[in-house]
């Protein structure tokens, strides 16, 4: 099991939108709504690095969308 930190910039006004729909995800444990360079920081839970990869991707088009 690997815990993995992610920050996450989000589109300007899109951060209610895609703080929940990373809510959704089984292995997001955390999520918080921070001000600066990045504007989430999430705590996702994986078993491997190739499931992160996974999810990196997945989040990656969550955020831009």
């Amino acid at each position: 099991m690997e815990i993995n930190y992610m920050l996450i910039k989000t589109m300007h006004g899109k951060l209610k939108i895609v703080s929940s729909k990373l809510r959704t995800f089984e292995e997001v444990e955390k999520i918080h709504e921070v001000y600066g360079r990045y504007d989430i920081i999430a705590k996702i839970v994986v078993e491997d690095r190739t499931e992160m990869k996974k999810l990196t991707y997945v989040f990656s088009w969550i955020c831009t969308a």
